[in-house]
């Protein structure tokens, strides 16, 4: 393909910042339609407001902006403008504009000492990625560990820039710099997710009545009535209703507010709405509202999309699919699971039947793209972006499931139901959820170049800003903490696994202080949930809190049987390692178990040695005190009353004895009742509490399930 359809022309993104002037085209169109007045008369009527700032809700706010400003040497000094004025001036200035309205000399006039070395970077690692992917599709394990290593090492190398330009301790100290660089990755993840949220699922953050109506107003002043008018008659598309159009403003301001009489408001613009207006409000960037009112036109488009073409014979498939574009690839090659799992896209390992059907789907898809090449123009190529972008944070989801800086993540599990009547995991439910996916992730780019285009990046870094789709999961579940999940990974950038792998992120569920085995058991409980749900079977709550109350009773079991197993580890050092006083260092448990155990229970080995860690309930005095009374060995109780004379100590929450004692010979019977085996066993099972949250059971943080009934 000769070029990405769902971009314009490389011409049709300008720069387009001018606050009052579409104000004034936007207020005149509202004016227009709601009186019925010459759009020339409402233009005149809106400009006279405000140059008298006469408008009865309010006068026009035009802020005074603070701000350093470098001279030709270099050095800054404070200046204040007006905003207006400030924006005037980095619009003909042709400066730079990121979104902490930070500006900056645009590179066509003074180039980044940075830019090549960033640059190299990026290159080095999308090699490295591709070469890497390559490696674990062949089994390679050496190979692709130092390939995932050099990619790995480029990213950091980047992603460590905006560190630098934070440090007092480096040359590069830019604390501009580093703010602008978050407030652009935001940025771009908000347009990422309010896109996919319009499109996927139709979804608009209307969080009041004001964002609603002027978006109504916006959206139907920006459309390409020529354009949309004439797909909707060739593809035969409903014109939507005003109730069609109050049904989609309330499928997402229900979520935020319920006024009628601001409501009113809204429906009174509606009826003046013409055919066009409305269906450019309903239709533009919403695939899904799309849907609701054409289901066989858009079911017609995504049969289209996902099929795997086959008997059809190509001279040299090898060469062919080399010169369609790698989305596309990418694309094809959820479709054509069966024939590309674990090859990566090493296309020498295909026979030459699986190569004609894998290059027969890319150019199916290519080809179908072109014949709805207007139909994408028109409903995802317009001036329309994604309304309250800045206020993303806020929004209620109905599609996105995680976000960070740089990515967004969504589920299509809904267009898979609709689509077949229910949820599946086979072939071609992956290639249906992939003709969705390619479009959202597709019509992002030409929102993302408008808002590149918006801060005045160079032409030819026009599209570096970019969402591109990394990953295909099976089966993501989410916990209550932020960025703690676990998923089944199948592709990788186009890249089919041969088998799926199990992604867990987030320390609480890797909780890497915990037994192996204990954590072992946790991720096969993890693969096991997503196999459950792959194969269509229910899982049941009260068997998944049973195990891990049956977890709880066997580390409870094993600590009150003087057991080590479910202990952490530490050391103690020799007694010269510390800067502290003894009785101040963890060395003081070694004095106690010399001065009050080892009477009875023998000397351990001189520090440095490793201890385990015995959290107690002695955390007061009264407990303590208790404690000591209870100990039936005389010699014992006294040896211990003195020490805690001694070092005046009130409390001891933690205990240490040596590993290799313990191990040997089990935990005094003595300390035993005092162990905190409850907090243990929350400690040890933060895992598999967070695995139920996935489940939509939370459990008291506080209380162990064991002790509960379960």
């Amino acid at each position: 393909m000769s070029k990405n359809i769902f971009l314009k022309d490389t011409d049709y993104y300008q720069r387009n910042i001018n606050p009052f002037g579409h104000y004034v085209e936007q207020m005149a169109h509202y004016l227009h339609r709601s009186t019925g007045k010459p759009i020339e008369e409402c233009e005149s009527f809106i400009k006279n407001k405000i140059k008298t700032n006469s408008f009865k809700s309010g006068k026009i706010q035009d802020p005074v902006v603070r701000f350093f400003n470098r001279d030709a040497n270099g050095d800054r000094h404070t200046e204040e403008v007006r905003l207006s004025s400030y924006i005037g001036s980095v619009v003909k200035e042709q400066e730079i504009l990121v979104p902490t309205f930070t500006t900056y000399i645009n590179s066509e006039k003074k180039p980044s000492i940075l830019v090549e070395f960033l640059d190299r970077n990026v290159k080095i690692r999308s090699t490295s990625k591709k070469e890497a992917a390559q490696a674990k599709a062949e089994g390679n394990t050496v190979r692709y560990v130092m390939k995932e290593n050099d990619q790995k090492n480029m990213k950091t190398y980047n992603n460590s820039m905006s560190g630098a330009f934070a440090s007092n301790g480096s040359v590069l100290k830019n604390p501009t710099a580093h703010n602008s660089l978050t407030s652009i990755t935001r940025t771009n993840s908000s347009i990422g997710n309010a896109s996919n949220e319009k499109i996927i699922s139709g979804n608009r953050h209307y969080r009041n009545p004001t964002i609603t109506l002027n978006n109504l107003i916006s959206v139907s002043k920006l459309i390409d009535r020529k354009l949309l008018s004439e797909v909707i008659q060739k593809y035969n598309l409903k014109v939507p209703s005003v109730q069609d159009v109050e049904s989609c403003i309330k499928r997402s301001s229900d979520f935020y507010w319920k006024d009628e009489h601001a409501f009113q408001m809204i429906r009174s613009f509606i009826n003046k709405m013409d055919d066009i207006e409305r269906a450019g409000f309903v239709y533009t960037g919403d695939f899904y509202h799309i849907r609701v009112h054409n289901p066989e036109f858009v079911r017609n488009l995504i049969t289209r999309l996902s099929t795997k073409v086959k008997d059809v014979e190509y001279e040299d498939p090898w060469k062919l699919i080399h010169e369609v574009d790698e989305q596309i690839v990418n694309y094809a090659h959820q479709i054509c699971m069966s024939e590309v799992r674990g090859i990566a896209k090493d296309y020498k390992k295909l026979d030459k039947q699986k190569m004609d059907i894998l290059t027969a789907t890319c150019l199916n898809i290519q080809n179908t793209i072109l014949e709805y090449r207007d139909f994408v123009e028109a409903i995802f190529l317009s001036r329309v972006i994604p309304v309250s972008t800045a206020y993303i944070p806020d929004m209620v989801r109905r599609t996105v499931v995680l976000s960070d800086t740089d990515s967004t993540m969504f589920s299509i599990d809904e267009w898979v139901i609709w689509y077949f009547g229910e949820l599946h995991f086979r072939e071609e439910g992956y290639a249906v959820a992939g003709s969705v996916m390619y479009i959202a992730t597709q019509a992002m780019a030409h929102v993302l170049a408008i808002f590149s285009a918006n801060m005045n990046v160079r032409r030819d870094k026009l599209y570096t800003l970019a969402l591109k789709p990394e990953f295909v999961f099976s089966v993501f579940a989410q916990s209550s903490v932020a960025k703690h999940y676990f998923t089944s990974i199948i592709v990788k950038e186009g890249s089919v696994y041969k088998e799926p792998e199990l992604e867990v992120k987030g320390v609480h569920l890797k909780n890497s202080a915990a037994p192996k085995q204990i954590i072992k058991n946790a991720h096969e409980k993890m693969a096991d949930l997503i196999q459950t749900v792959i194969e269509g079977n229910k899982i049941s709550l009260k068997k998944e809190i049973k195990e891990v109350a049956d977890i709880e009773r066997n580390i409870i079991d094993s600590l009150l049987s003087g057991k080590t197993e479910f202990y952490k580890k530490s050391k103690i050092k020799n007694k010269e390692a510390y800067s502290r006083t003894e009785e101040l260092s963890p060395y003081l448990y070694h004095i106690l178990w010399e001065n009050v155990f080892a009477p009875k229970y023998g000397n351990v080995e001189q520090p440095p040695y490793t201890v385990i860690k015995i959290p107690t309930t002695l955390d007061n005095p009264t407990r303590l005190k208790e404690w000591v009374l209870s100990i039936q060995d005389g010699d014992l109780k006294t040896r211990l009353i003195a020490w805690l004379s001694k070092y005046n100590k009130k409390v001891l929450p933690t205990v240490y004895i040596s590993e290799s004692y313990a191990n040997a010979f089990s935990i005094p019977k003595e300390i035993i009742p005092v162990v905190d085996y409850k907090k243990i066993a929350l400690d040890l099972t933060t895992t598999n509490r967070m695995i139920l949250e996935t489940l939509g059971y939370f459990p008291k943080s506080e209380l162990l399930l064991s002790d509960q009934g379960y």
